[in-house]
């Protein structure tokens, strides 16, 4: 049996990211998960914020990817750097939030605000950095989906969507 969950990501990525999210999408599958998320995967004639929840609604869990969509460099007293996620994140995030759909947090290394900061929500926020090069690309994602630094909480995770998919089927029958 498969259970859905719903990816929250920009529909414009680079490379890398694109990358990085098929190789969790092949984590998913290998698990009986099937990533779900709208305007790349699924589609609607609904509003956008309708169709997000009436996916999430279909769904047993749900995955928060903080990928830069915006950059937006500072050169006045020190140089700094500003990565900005797309909005959407933290609407979907909501939405998983209050569906009480387990929640699994993971984003770029400079990512913030909202779902990104520490405290916004009960979950852990699980931190990277894409290497500088194509190359040294293929090894990160391979070694990071291989580490216990991924499969430890995406296990803990897993566990409990299949939790939430059970207790799902439990209520739905008393009703």
């Amino acid at each position: 049996m498969t259970h859905d969950v719903f990816i929250s990501c920009p529909t414009k990525m680079m490379k890398s990211q694109c990358a990085f999210r098929e190789y969790l999408e092949g984590e998913l599958k290998v698990r009986g998960l099937t990533g779900r998320s709208l305007g790349t995967i699924n589609y609607s004639n609904q509003a956008p914020l309708l169709a997000v929840r009436q996916l999430m609604n279909s769904c047993d869990g749900a995955i928060i990817l903080g990928f830069t969509k915006l950059q937006i460099k500072q050169i006045k007293q020190h140089d700094s750097e500003i990565q900005l996620p797309t909005p959407w994140n933290n609407l979907e995030a909501g939405i998983a939030f209050a569906l009480n759909l387990p929640l699994l947090i993971i984003c770029e290394e400079g990512i913030s605000g909202g779902i990104f900061d520490i405290g916004a929500s009960d979950q852990f926020i699980h931190r990277f950095t894409f290497p500088n090069t194509a190359k040294a690309l293929t090894s990160f994602i391979g070694t990071y989906f291989k580490s216990d630094k991924f499969l430890q909480p995406f296990n803990e995770w897993h566990e409990k969507v299949i939790l939430f998919d059970s207790r799902k089927k439990k209520e739905s029958s008393i009703s």
